[in-house]
């Protein structure tokens, strides 16, 4: 096989970036960077409130799993395979791995695109979560979380208002866990 093809390693998750960082590292030092062309793991942007501060963190698009183009020889299956992290490839048949189709690089492609528009809001409330409204009229209700709406980045959380239960749909960084 002399052409370059997309395939998909196995690793421990949350290893995944030591896993792209030790496989670069270790081609470099074997002389086989050549045969290496892209090493990536899938990441979005998530916006996620630390503090009453919103910070941008990335996310690992896909936990456990790096995406490698490069050419298959004896040499780079071996170094893959021996990188510290990794538990094996996707897909292998007659034990060698099998490349992606270009389908399926296709739509990986395309996720990462839709990814990269905006930071996606991290929603770290669950249906009867305990919640105080931080932000807007009703800022200082304290309410429970009945509805989350993660298109739409908003809760619907129930709160008393004049001794009666009363829903709001809010804005996710107008509330807070208690």
């Amino acid at each position: 096989m002399s052409e370059n093809n997309w395939y998909v390693i196995h690793t421990l998750t949350g290893q995944e970036m030591k896993v792209a960082h030790a496989i670069r590292r270790m081609a470099e030092k074997k002389g086989l960077e050549h045969l290496f062309e892209e090493i990536l793991v899938p990441t979005e942007d998530i916006s996620v409130r630390k503090k009453g501060k919103t910070v941008i963190k990335k996310k690992v698009l896909y936990p456990g799993y790096v995406f490698i183009k490069f050419k298959l020889t004896d040499e780079s299956w071996t170094l893959v395979r021996r990188t510290t992290g990794v538990t094996g490839f996707i897909g292998t048949a007659r034990n060698r791995p099998q490349a992606l189709s270009s389908r399926e690089v296709e739509e990986m492609m395309s996720r990462l695109r839709e990814g990269a528009v905006a930071p996606r809001e991290e929603i770290p409330f669950e249906k009867g979560d305990p919640v105080v409204v931080i932000g807007g009229p009703f800022s200082g209700f304290s309410g429970v979380v009945d509805e989350i709406f993660p298109e739409r980045g908003k809760v619907k959380v129930i709160v008393t208002v004049f001794e009666r239960s009363t829903p709001l749909e809010l804005d996710i960084p107008l509330i807070e866990k208690v």
